[in-house]
C-alpha cells in the first residue's frame, strides 16, 4: 500500500514538474511573443494611435504580458532549475518581489475586463451619450483608479511570505558540518485560518472572481444579443445600397472591436473556475496525498497562463482587418492588395 502511494505521488510530482516548468515556459515564451506582436498590430493598423476598444484591448495585453512574466519567475525557472518550486539561495528575493506584483496583475485583468465589459455595455446601449464622454483620457483614468485600488486591496499579500535561513546538519565519518541556505516561508498571517477564510476565500473569490465573472458573463450575453438585433436592425433599415456601403467600413469595424470583445471576456471567464477552485482549496491539502492538491494549483496557473498567451489566436479568427494588418505586416503592401481583391469578390 505504502509502495503504490509514493509511486502515485512520484508520477504526480513528474506531471506537477513537466506542467510547471516546460509547459508553463512554452505558454510564456509565446505568450510574450505574440501579445506583444498584437500590440504592434493594433498600433500599426491606427498609424500610432488606438481607438477606445482597442485601448482597452492593449492594455489588457499589457496586463497579461506581465503576469506571463511573474508566472516565468514564479513557476517556470524555480522549477526547471530546483526541481520543484522549493526555492534556495538569492532568488528568494525575485521570489517575493514576484509574489507581491503577481497577486496585483490577475486581479488587474479581472477588473479592467470588467471595466471593458461595463463600457460596451453602455456604448451599445447609450451610444450618443456614450461618445460625447468616451474619451482616452477618462479611459487613463479608469484604468489608474482600477490599479490603484488592486494594490490597495493587495497589500495584505505583501505580509504572506518572508525570506528565512535554515540550516541542516551534514555528518560523514570524518567530520560533521552545517549548511546554511536562504529560503521563503509563510508568515503567522498566512497560517492563521480566520485570515485565510475571510481574505483569500470571501474577499478574493467574491469580490476578484465570482461577482465580477457572473457580472461579465451577464453583459456579455446581453452585449451578443443587442449586436444581434442591432445588426438585424440595420440591414433592415438600410434602403439603399449606396447607404449601405458608406456606412458598412464603420459598422465592420464597429462590430468587429465587439466581437474581439467579447471573445476575450468568453476566454477570461473560462480560465477562472481552476484558480477559483484554488483558492478556496488553499492550504488545506489532503494528508495522504499533497501532490494532488500541488496538482490543482499547477493546472489552474496553467490555465491562466494559457488564456493569456492565445490573444493573438483568437485576434487572428475572429478579426478580419486584424488578419488583414497582420499579413500587411508581414508580407507588405502587394499581397494584401490583392487579398482584399479576394475578398471583395467573395462578398459581392
Amino acid at each position: 500500500m505504502l509502495s503504490e502511494q509514493l509511486e502515485s505521488e512520484l508520477t504526480l510530482r513528474f506531471i506537477i514538474y513537466i506542467v510547471d516548468g516546460y509547459l508553463m515556459l512554452f505558454c510564456v515564451f509565446i505568450g510574450i511573443l505574440f501579445n506583444t506582436f498584437s500590440i504592434l498590430i493594433f498600433r500599426h493598423r491606427n498609424r500610432g494611435k488606438f481607438s477606445l476598444a482597442q485601448y482597452y484591448l492593449v492594455i489588457l495585453l499589457i496586463c497579461q504580458t506581465a503576469l506571463l512574466c511573474q508566472c516565468l519567475l514564479l513557476f517556470c525557472l524555480p522549477t526547471l532549475i530546483y526541481g520543484d518550486t522549493q526555492i534556495k539561495g538569492l532568488y528568494t528575493y525575485v521570489i517575493l518581489i514576484a509574489h507581491a506584483f503577481s497577486g496585483p496583475s490577475y486581479i488587474a485583468i479581472t477588473w479592467i475586463v470588467l471595466a471593458l465589459a461595463i463600457e460596451r455595455y453602455f456604448a451599445l446601449r447609450k451610444p450618443f451619450a456614450y461618445r460625447a464622454m468616451a474619451t482616452a483620457g477618462r479611459v487613463k483614468g479608469i484604468i489608474a483608479g482600477l490599479l490603484v485600488v488592486t494594490f490597495i486591496f493587495c497589500i495584505p499579500r505583501l505580509f504572506e511570505y518572508k525570506s528565512i535561513t535554515q540550516c541542516k546538519n551534514i555528518t560523514s565519518e570524518v567530520n560533521s558540518s552545517t549548511s546554511c541556505y536562504l529560503t521563503v516561508a509563510s508568515t503567522e498571517i498566512l497560517q492563521n485560518e480566520t485570515y485565510w477564510n475571510v481574505y483569500h476565500v470571501w474577499l478574493i473569490v467574491v469580490f476578484a472572481t465570482l461577482l465580477p465573472s457572473l457580472v461579465i458573463l451577464f453583459l456579455t450575453v446581453r452585449i451578443s444579443c443587442f449586436l444581434h438585433y442591432a445588426l438585424k436592425e440595420r440591414r433592415w433599415l438600410d434602403a439603399t445600397e449606396r447607404y449601405e456601403r458608406s456606412n458598412n467600413n464603420v459598422l465592420k469595424g464597429e462590430r468587429e472591436s465587439n466581437i474581439m470583445l467579447i471573445i476575450v471576456i468568453i476566454k477570461f471567464a473560462l480560465s477562472d473556475p481552476l484558480p477559483m477552485v484554488e483558492s478556496v482549496l488553499g492550504a488545506e491539502a489532503p494528508e495522504d496525498s499533497p501532490a494532488s492538491a500541488a496538482l490543482q494549483v499547477s493546472a489552474a496557473n496553467f490555465l491562466v497562463a494559457l488564456c493569456c498567451s492565445i490573444n493573438f489566436f483568437t485576434f487572428f479568427a475572429f478579426g478580419r482587418q486584424f488578419r488583414r494588418e497582420c499579413r500587411k505586416m508581414l508580407f507588405g503592401k502587394r499581397n494584401i492588395v490583392a487579398s482584399s481583391r479576394r475578398n471583395s469578390t467573395d462578398e459581392t
